[in-house]
């Protein structure tokens, strides 16, 4: 007897193998029989169906012909069922491994004030932890690592698009197909660049008489819009801190040390003898929320402030974990 074999189909537990061309006809068919060898294997017409299988699991099945006069053929076909969501298996705090796309991405001068290009990989970040679980079946992974290179903001246009680079340079860590958006750390809505520089170009008087808090400067406000700071950057550091043993510490890619990264933050700061300034936040090597840059309107010095990066990634909805326990020596694996 002889027969062909066509495509599989498979879901999480469970295989469906079409058996095509059948030829039995000098002696008839006897019965035609599936073996997995590990659960229940039955042929039904011309489809053999294997089923009690394990998700992300390869198999191979052997399907035999058996004709009236005991005459036999068996060919194998091998498949692998879909593994499971990951979106059911990770809790937060555990680890992903995850690579993005671009090894290569080159921040121009317009983005940053600086005064050349700055150019970083972000690919070599690719071991995030799970900080929320969004209710579209989303998950939104920090990285673990920073950044290997430091990245400059400098001066008033430093300043004014501070947020708005930080954003842009996340949005290079996404990869077609498996992350849904990004946002870099601590963004939450604010004034990504600033276009009304009131506050930043006046040097007679301070711009505002006290410094940012929750309340004077709110998300959509006027003095937000104008560069007055914001603390919407503690909806990320809380569930950093949650996820993470309540610390913001990361370590530093290359030589795995602690070091200072950007939060996507401004602050504004004034000073009763007259001076007054435009902050933008970064966190510490101890964990802690500082400014690491200061823009002063009112003289001209030549400000500019250099930390590591730390983005933020959403893995899409329906994506599946290749392998991974979550822990850190065998993190869930999606590419």
């Amino acid at each position: 007897p002889t027969f062909s074999l066509g495509t599989v189909s498979v879901d999480k537990t469970t295989a469906w193998v079409p058996v095509n061309s059948i030829n039995a006809d000098i002696s008839g068919q006897k019965s035609l029989t599936c073996t997995t060898g590990v659960g229940p294997c039955s042929c039904n017409g011309s489809v053999c169906k294997a089923a009690g299988l394990t998700p992300g699991t390869s198999y191979t099945m052997t399907i035999t012909l058996t004709d009236n006069a005991t005459n036999t053929t068996s060919k194998t076909v091998t498949f692998k069922t879909e593994s499971d969501l990951i979106f059911s298996q990770v809790s937060v705090g555990q680890y992903v491994k995850y690579k993005p796309s671009k090894s290569s991405y080159s921040i121009s001068t317009s983005l940053t004030g600086y005064s050349s290009y700055q150019t970083i990989n972000p690919s070599e970040l690719n071991l995030w932890r799970v900080i929320r679980k969004n209710s579209d079946g989303s998950i939104d992974l920090v990285s673990e690592y920073l950044s290997s290179k430091s990245i400059a903001f400098e001066e008033k246009e430093g300043y004014k698009k501070y947020i708005g680079t930080l954003n842009t340079i996340a949005s290079q860590y996404e990869t077609s197909g498996i992350t849904s958006g990004s946002r870099y750390m601590g963004y939450n809505g604010q004034t990504q660049n600033i276009t009304d520089e009131t506050a930043l170009n006046k040097t007679s008087d301070a711009a505002w008489t006290s410094s940012t808090t929750a309340s004077n400067s709110p998300k959509g406000s006027i003095r937000e819009a104008q560069g007055g700071g914001d603390t919407l950057y503690e909806t990320d550091t809380d569930l950093v801190r949650a996820a993470c043993g309540n610390t913001l510490i990361a370590k530093e890619l290359s030589a795995l040390l602690n070091r200072e990264y950007w939060l996507a933050s401004r602050f504004f700061e004034y000073y009763d003898s007259g001076n007054w300034s435009f902050g933008a936040r970064n966190v510490d090597r101890n964990g802690d929320v500082k400014v690491g840059m200061y823009y002063w309107p009112n003289n001209s010095i030549n400000v500019r402030g250099m930390s590591y990066l730390r983005p933020i990634v959403t893995l899409k909805a329906g994506i599946q974990a290749s392998s991974g326990d979550g822990t850190k020596s065998n993190p869930w694996k999606v590419n």
